[in-house]
């Protein structure tokens, strides 16, 4: 019987062929994008899956009730002084280890290479299991100043020398004397280091001056993660000493908004969203749209399958009702049905998994892909387990796709059956199916209309005048070089316009935070700020409304002067720029006389709401050089520059930006998400359309004898295609009422995230609804039209 039945399933594969490649396409696109994201969760599901211990280590975080969004639950890090409490009044715990980032300069020959990793104390290797090529991990991080590297690190400093015993000078923190390396492996893991360096050394950094706070002091809950090896049911036991500790580490004015819960290792990665996460982890609710719409389009294949189905089974009713008389049940049918959805699946699944190899390199090479870190590993179609997953999968698939026509064509009477199409009376289902088509084309419309206002936002973002001229500022890093010599030096080019200091990059990144208030308020104001000198108003385009910028004149500017822009204007209740002059605001360490108002512009991107802005001259906080030059001389300014900087500094390149270049990686982004964006739409179309191919089709088939009577009766063909697509396009017509109202909701929600967005055109939603039910109508019509050209001698004959 299973070879009758599969011969069966491949001669009717092969009769109907279109059928056939159209069930194999769209469920082959739709589990494509299902088998990335099997990939990619399967990868994230990997991470630090290589510990033994898993189960029994768990990370100490810090909740903080002040943090405005309700999305992130707290602070990835916690007081470093807890790992003593836990380690002397928490019996559950066995181990406590403590991390603290690291970012320097490695100096080679001279040269600084830029490195990363981390502090931790001598329990790191008892906890995880990073293992040693090189080295004893009960001491390689007992003594200040030590560190292990990793295989890469270690050939990248030393070569083929072995690096053990011999010394890594690491920029403004000292020598490092290595005493290990790690195995040459890929860990899956949410630390991403490339050295570990001893714990201990944070505190003689802290004597030193280089860490300005107190590793010990409950402020280092920024900086210090705190890792933990539980005992067997420690956790219980964990958890519940947390609120006594949190009293003891956090003084008493910090209790209300500050305190201690734990998070699990294997919790950490597509877990919550935590402050200063470490660079390895993934939060779940970046990924967490990605299944849906992968599930959403799935969906939508399955249910084309069933229309496909149904509707070119119509024509073996007489080969169900035959099998019934000779013998056979309702579960034969089943069988042979779901037997068949199954092969097709299968097929599907081998275009799919061809197509994920090519879609995997494109989408990896997309910049929006790589700058929100979630590339697909390919290395994944090297395990087995993965294809284990994707046979489930597609068994999943063909009991979604199969069950249903299964179910339903098996429903058929003998003697029904044995009549043809003529004995079949499926109204009711038939309607059910019109629905769902018709929600299908719903959702193609809302998509495409969405995506045209994502594009019109991005470009207007694009076009916007942000009130501030950066097109043509190089932004320099100035380290630790003397900015007036530098000034000096830059200006005497002739395509050097402006030269001035910052402490951030305008339109990318603010300078600083601070709370801020006037004796007319009861409560600080958290404001953005910036340190600027006396040329950055000037440099920058910027409009002054009331009073006047930072001078050299004045000599109490730098200590006791600040500019605020207009929304500033709002915070403090000032009527009028003019009243804000000579006003006193105040931080909680100084008060600044107001000299200036700005009229406000854009300091961040145009997602971000504009926020009050104060604005310094401090020179302790100017990080940055903007190089305003002559239109045309990029080339020529970044030559000169360089040269330049390597006269005040030789050891250090000069780190030389385009301000341009910056906003154009960020319309980069934007199109790389609107083409992803574009392509889902694009795919959930194209199965709409199928979708639409298979009612259509299955409602010619049920209609074949009307059409022959209608044709001998003298009915015209375009009488005929009017009459069999009036009842399709009234379900398009349905379906367009529901969805522009829908999606006329869905954009100005999303446009809300904008501080400064394209209004709702009436022309994008024409414009999108009319593109679909072109399209529609065309589907509709090439069934349509063949039915209304078919022969009525052929349709009317019986044998």
């Amino acid at each position: 019987m299973f070879w009758n039945y599969l011969k069966i399933t491949f001669r009717s594969m092969a009769r109907h062929r279109e059928f056939t490649v159209i069930n194999i396409l769209g469920l082959a696109l739709s589990m494509a994008i299902c088998l990335l994201i099997i990939l990619f969760v399967r990868d994230e599901m990997r991470c630090d899956a290589f510990h033994r211990n898993r189960e029994r280590m768990a990370r100490v975080i810090t909740t903080d009730t002040k943090i405005e969004y309700s999305y992130i639950k707290g602070w990835a890090t916690s007081p470093a002084g807890l790992a003593y409490l836990l380690s002397e009044n928490c019996p559950g715990v066995e181990k406590t280890a403590r991390c603290w980032n690291l970012h320097a300069n490695a100096m080679l020959n001279r040269t600084p290479l830029p490195v990363s990793g981390i502090f931790s104390d001598p329990s790191f290797f008892d906890i995880f299991d990073f293992r040693l090529q090189a080295g004893d991990p009960a001491t390689a991080l007992s003594e200040p100043y030590t560190i292990v590297l990793t295989r890469e690190s270690a050939d990248r400093f030393f070569g083929d020398e072995d690096p053990v015993g011999k010394v890594l000078e690491l920029e403004t923190y000292g020598q490092f004397r290595v005493t290990g390396v790690f195995e040459d492996r890929q860990w899956k893991s949410h630390f991403k280091f490339g050295m570990v360096a001893s714990f201990s050394t944070v505190y003689d950094l802290a004597r030193r001056g280089i860490f300005q706070s107190n590793p010990d002091s409950w402020e280092s809950f920024t900086s210090c993660y705190t890792y933990v090896l539980l005992k067997d049911g420690g956790y219980e036991s964990l958890h519940a000493g947390l609120p006594a500790m949190a009293d003891v580490l956090f003084p008493e004015v910090e209790r209300p908004r500050l305190g201690l819960a734990t998070q699990r290792l294997k919790d950490i990665n597509l877990g919550w969203n935590l402050i200063n996460e470490m660079p390895g982890t993934k939060h779940s609710f970046e990924i967490v749209f990605i299944p849906l719409v992968a599930g959403l389009i799935l969906i939508l294949a399955c249910f084309n399958y069933v229309n496909l189905s149904i509707a070119r089974s119509m024509r073996r009713t007489r080969e169900i009702g035959l099998r019934k008389v000779i013998g056979a049940d309702r579960g034969h049918i089943v069988r042979m049905f779901l037997g068949e959805a199954f092969v097709m699946t299968l097929l599907s699944l081998v275009v799919a998994s061809l197509l994920v190899l090519w879609m995997v390199p494109v989408l990896n090479g997309m910049g929006a892909v790589v700058q929100s870190k979630n590339t697909i590993n390919l290395d994944m179609m090297k395990n087995a387990d993965v294809y284990i997953y994707f046979v489930l999968f597609a068994f999943a698939v063909s009991i979604m796709a199969g069950l249903y026509p299964a179910l339903y064509l098996s429903s058929f009477k003998p003697v029904d059956a044995l009549k043809g199409v003529c004995g079949i009376r499926t109204s009711r289902r038939y309607l059910l199916r019109k629905i769902l088509i018709g929600s299908q084309f719903g959702v193609s419309m809302v998509a495409i209309i969405t995506i045209l206002f994502i594009h019109m936002q991005f470009s207007f973002m694009r076009s916007y005048d942000r009130g501030i001229d950066t097109s043509n500022v190089a932004c320099l890093s100035l380290l630790d070089a003397d900015y007036s010599m530098l000034r000096g030096e830059l200006l005497q080019s002739g395509d050097i316009t402006t030269v001035c200091a910052s402490s951030g990059v305008p339109g990318h990144q603010v300078g600083f935070q601070v709370e801020i208030r006037h004796q007319k308020m009861t409560e600080p104001v958290i404001f953005s700020g910036y340190s600027v000198d006396e040329a950055f108003i000037g440099a920058m385009g910027l409009k002054v409304l009331a009073g006047r910028g930072f001078s050299e004149e004045f000599t109490t500017d730098r200590q006791s002067a600040a500019m605020i822009n207009e929304k500033a204007l709002q915070v403090f209740g000032f009527a009028s720029p003019q009243e804000a002059i000579g006003e006193v605001v105040g931080t909680s360490k100084n008060s600044y006389t107001i000299i200036g108002v700005l009229r406000d512009f854009n300091y961040r991107d145009l997602h971000s709401p504009l926020e009050p802005l104060i604005v310094f001259d401090r020179p302790d906080s100017w990080f940055y050089a903007l190089v305003s030059f002559v239109p045309g001389s990029r080339d020529k300014v970044r030559s000169y520059i360089s040269d330049v900087w390597s006269g005040i500094d030789e050891i250090h390149p000069a780190d030389v930006e385009f301000i341009a270049d910056m906003d154009g990686r960020a319309d980069s982004f934007a199109k790389d998400v609107i083409r992803i964006a574009g392509s889902g739409s694009g795919l959930i179309i194209a199965i709409a359309l199928m979708g639409l191919l298979g009612i259509t089709s299955y409602s010619m088939e049920m209609k074949v004898k009307e059409v022959g009577v209608r044709k001998v009766l003298g009915a015209g063909t375009l009488r005929i295609i009017s009459i069999l697509s009036g009842e399709m396009a009234g379900v398009i017509v349905v379906a367009t009422a529901v969805a522009l109202p829908v999606a006329w909701l869905i954009n100005r929600m999303m446009l809300q995230s904008f501080a400064y967005r394209v209004p709702l055109s009436a022309w994008i939603f024409a414009g999108g609804a009319g593109a679909v039910i072109f399209l529609a109508l065309g589907t509709i019509a090439s069934q349509t039209v063949r039915a209304a050209l078919a022969n009525p001698v052929e349709s009317l004959r019986e044998e």
